[in-house]
């Protein structure tokens, strides 16, 4: 299913039915678990973060974010 998402083309023609794959599929957050890995958490964490700042349209924000993740 990620696959099908990987073209911009489809996300610039996204339907209900797609939104709905995706929130049903490959948006949930992976479960908590108190001894798993501190850095993987962080990492989560900042590409929740970003994810919020690209739906809010805040551009300003964006080139910070993607700096911190591919560092």
């Amino acid at each position: 299913m990620v696959k099908d998402f990987k073209s911009r083309e489809r996300w610039d023609n996204i339907s209900a039915t797609d939104v709905h794959d995706l929130s049903e599929n490959l948006s949930g957050l992976a479960p908590y678990n108190e001894t798993g890995d501190e850095l993987a958490k962080r990492f989560d964490l900042l590409a929740l973060n970003f994810q919020l700042v690209k739906l809010s349209g805040d551009k300003s924000k964006e080139e910070g974010y993607v700096r911190q993740i591919y560092n």
